[in-house]
């Protein structure tokens, strides 16, 4: 795996050359994104990113997940609890947070068509991941990717 000093020189370099967004660069900037999270902080078992509309962006997951259905049903997940919060009038979801014997599952906004799906392991911190994944999310907002 590359360094964080590798991937913050990659995400820098990808952040000055961009003008407009191809899908390829947006894709390497998101998959960059996901390498540095899972860089910085060891509870992390996988990441992905994927549109509200339930589309795979990025991912970096275990192979024998299938992403696809993992972001169709965070974006779904999502957009229930987004509903439920809007009819209780609580105000904006910040994040789900699934837990299991084997691990955490949070799912965050990342701006207005992204949302990031992160898979933490069983004996990780669960405020140090929120944490890290709140982060990310962060960066992938500023990003402001507009998509088709």
């Amino acid at each position: 795996m590359a360094s964080v000093t590798e991937i913050n020189s990659k995400l820098r370099e990808l952040k000055s050359r961009r003008e407009k967004h191809s899908p390829q660069d947006t894709s390497a900037e998101l998959s960059i994104i996901l390498a540095k999270l899972m860089a910085d902080c060891d509870d992390i078992a996988g990441a992905m990113i994927s549109s509200t509309d339930g589309h795979a962006q990025a991912q970096m997951l275990a192979s024998e997940l299938d992403y696809n259905r993992f972001a169709a049903m965070s974006s779904a997940l999502l957009a229930l609890s987004d509903t439920l919060i809007n009819e209780t009038q609580q105000g904006d979801t910040k994040n789900i947070l699934l837990e299991s014997e084997s691990g955490n599952i949070f799912i965050l906004h990342a701006g207005n068509q992204l949302l990031l799906t992160v898979f933490s392991k069983p004996e990780s911190s669960l405020g140090m991941s929120l944490a890290y994944a709140r982060k990310a999310a962060e960066e992938i907002l500023r990003m402001d990717i507009e998509l088709p």
